[in-house]
């Protein structure tokens, strides 16, 4: 017994010295460590975690969690407990002293106990504000010169026919009415490019009710008068009373200048692609041109605007304008090249008005599975600053319990092929015997020089950051394509 007993002591002496470890971590630690029992009650906070919120521990155990929050920010918070949310949230919360804080949420006891922490990243973000407005500022030549070239051509085209007209005295009725229509088509590019401009100069606030898509496309191709110029446009709506909660005129925009950048793209007889579908109470509009697709600077751009007001106008005067009035209408908009196919524009909107205590809307949510802790949390950050919300797993049996648990589909789920236990394919292919709704929303990923043996989409490694947002955002559009 002796000789176990001498066996057991440095096992035991390492669990000492890891318990006090922790001790000494969740006593110093600067962020706030909050424990809450199954009534969002708070049972314990951490000691330094206290003096950060400047309210002494005994003050705080045994109150309701909501009251360290401002009223719209524990209304969220209360939602994410409610709904068994695990992770980083999506978006800031405020303290009642107006301070800014992430919120990450965890469980223990199968559920009966939630430990949130926070942290305080106020300076973080009114440093990001600093830098946005610079940002903004610096992006005012850009603009000068994006809204020089865009009227500079229809301008030629108008000038140019107008000095034809001056020099040719024998027109026939059919010339002149062909010439009148290209002067018509290139006055309603100019005037649309100054409707853009005066809605960049003086924002504003969005008049929201409820508008019906197919009123809105039939509206646009009435009033602008363009034609697609030799290319086919399919429109598909389903069902084709959907409306959207949003400002009429704004969405008019939208649809227009998605259309005008699409037909402007696509080469003659080709096609333009315009397809609407209702997706997670949410509508979803998707448009696709076969053009030579977008430059990889006007794709970073896009990318890097998330919390702007307005992405840099390097993507474009319409394209910029577009994105703000989608998101100023509580939407999002992605966008991406299609494989030799030109771009696509995925766009989502809200059906029905936010509630008072509904959450800010988010981002599809994704499920990543690597065992390889720097290679998760890599393409997490990746992925997050798209706007997508991530869960990560390090195994596909953990995925495989995440899936199960959760009370919605992902909106895709990305897999390394090489796992401990249970690989990549394996588990796409008990996955989808489990829920088959999940095909087509799987991507594989691997640094192995072979392809899967499924048609699954495949993102070999290393790739670049563009990569892998292209995968994705094709995999997301190609769910409105099914729909």
């Amino acid at each position: 017994m002796s000789g176990d007993s001498d066996d057991h002591q440095p096992a035991l002496d390492d669990r000492r010295l890891l318990e006090g470890f922790y001790e000494v971590l969740y006593a110093n630690n600067p962020d706030v460590i909050i424990t809450l029992n199954r009534d969002n009650v708070i049972q314990a906070v951490n000691p330094s975690g206290a003096k950060t919120l400047g309210i002494p521990e005994t003050h705080l155990r045994n109150e309701k969690v909501a009251f360290l929050f401002q009223e719209d920010s524990a209304a969220t918070l209360l939602n994410l407990l409610s709904a068994g949310k695990v992770g980083v949230s999506d978006g800031l919360l405020v303290l009642s002293d107006g301070r800014k804080v992430n919120v990450s949420i965890s469980w223990m006891l199968e559920q009966d106990i939630a430990v949130i922490v926070l942290r305080d990243i106020s300076h973080i973000y009114t440093l990001q504000q600093t830098v946005q407005r610079s940002l903004t500022m610096a992006s005012i030549g850009n603009l000068a010169a994006d809204l020089a070239h865009a009227i500079s051509n229809p301008l030629a085209v108008v000038q140019g026919n107008i000095e034809l007209f001056s020099m040719q005295q024998d027109l026939d009725l059919t010339q002149l009415t062909d010439k009148l229509k290209i002067l018509r088509e290139n006055c309603d590019r100019i005037k649309r490019i100054i409707d853009n401009l005066q809605t960049v100069a003086s924002p504003q606030p969005p008049e929201r009710t409820h508008v019906r898509l197919s009123d809105v496309i039939k509206q646009v191709r009435a009033q602008t008068h363009w034609s697609t110029q030799g290319r086919r446009l399919t429109v598909n709506i389903e069902p084709d009373e959907l409306t959207v909660y949003a400002d009429p005129d704004q969405v008019r925009k939208v649809v227009s200048n998605l259309l005008t950048m699409a037909i402007t793209a696509t080469p003659r007889h080709g096609t333009v692609r315009l397809a609407a579908t209702i997706q997670k109470n949410e509508a979803h509009l998707l448009v696709e041109d076969e053009g030579h697709g977008l430059t990889r600077e006007r794709l970073a751009a896009l990318r890097a605007a998330q919390g702007l007001r307005m992405p840099d106008p390097i993507v474009g005067l319409p394209l910029a304008l577009t994105w703000a009035l989608v998101h100023q209408n509580d939407g999002r908009l992605y966008a991406s090249n299609r494989p030799n196919l030109g771009a696509s524009y995925r766009i989502s909107l809200p059906l029905q008005p936010k509630r008072a205590d509904e959450p800010a809307v988010v981002g599809p949510e994704l499920l990543v599975i690597d065992d390889e802790q720097a290679l998760r949390e890599l393409v997490e950050l990746m992925l997050r600053r798209e706007g997508y919300r991530i869960q990560t797993v390090t195994s596909a049996e953990q995925a495989l319990e995440r899936v199960r648990r959760h009370r919605t589909m992902f909106d895709a789920i990305l897999t390394d092929i090489r796992l401990p236990g249970m690989d990549g394919e394996d588990f796409v292919d008990v996955l989808l015997e489990r829920y088959p709704a999940y095909q087509g929303r799987i991507i594989l990923v691997s640094a192995l020089m072979i392809q899967p043996r499924t048609k699954t989409p495949f993102l070999r490694k290393p790739f670049q950051p563009e990569r892998l947002i292209d995968i994705v955002q094709q995999v997301l559009s190609s769910q409105a394509t099914r729909s």
